[in-house]
């Protein structure tokens, strides 16, 4: 346990950054960086969302505020922001996915770069890695493990209300569920996993995120979150 509490490896959401290339695309899952796993889910529909908009038009962008959230809940507001912007769209292996770049606090290996298309209700990267889902919140949709630290989960939780500082939204979350595969809990407040979320509003995008390095998160001390400050919606 000592040598995992020591270990710094980033747990990013939904929002990873990878590197693009004519012919193919790696990308890992959002969760923890340079992870393996990922794919679609099978089974039922289990939500009540039939239809989700993830704005794709050229111009719109997102702007997000940090905030260090500790698990006695308080929490404090990081100076920095970060934005993210649509850039246009790609053709890979016959489909077209819509790329989103800007700047991710916890974006890996370079700038921050994501690439999606809804595939029946799935957003799924090139690599074929699931995102989120708006028809299936029943099943796990994605899944990994990061030797030596910890295996993963993805499963969608249906619609709610939240704020943020833009405003009040109706979202689904992505949320990534964190445990050791030998039974062992995942923090040394005795839980058996920890839950981090990706949280999206239909015509609207990703409204918050949270994510964190390894170390913190097994020592139950805190995690950051990113909160939408200001959007446009391009035409």
């Amino acid at each position: 346990m000592k040598l995992r509490l020591t270990l710094i490896v980033i747990l990013a959401l939904a929002l990873i950054s990878c590197q693009k290339d004519e012919e193919e695309v790696s990308c890992p899952p959002s969760g923890i960086a340079d992870g393996n796993g990922g794919g679609n889910g099978s089974g039922g529909n289990g939500g009540a969302t039939s239809s989700f908009v993830y704005p794709s038009t050229v111009g719109s962008y997102w702007v997000y505020q940090w905030y260090q959230v500790f698990y006695n809940g308080d929490e404090a507001m990081r100076t920095r922001t970060d934005s993210i912007f649509i850039s246009g769209d790609t053709l890979i292996n016959g489909h077209e996915f819509f790329v989103l770049e800007g700047t991710w606090w916890f974006a890996v290996g370079g700038p921050y770069q994501q690439i999606l298309r809804d595939s029946s209700g799935y957003f799924i990267s090139p690599d074929g890695s699931t995102a989120l889902s708006y028809v299936n919140f029943t099943d796990t949709i994605a899944s990994g493990s990061y030797t030596p630290s910890y295996d993963w989960y993805r499963q969608m939780v249906d619609d709610r209300v939240m704020i943020v500082p833009a405003g009040p939204f109706t979202r689904i979350e992505a949320r990534d569920y964190f445990y050791f595969e030998s039974g062992e809990p995942a923090n040394i407040c005795g839980d058996q996993e920890v839950g981090l979320g990706h949280f999206y509003s239909s015509g609207v995008g990703l409204v918050q995120a949270q994510v964190s390095y390894a170390s913190p998160l097994m020592a139950c001390a805190f995690y950051e979150e990113a909160r939408l400050i200001d959007y446009y919606i391009a035409p």
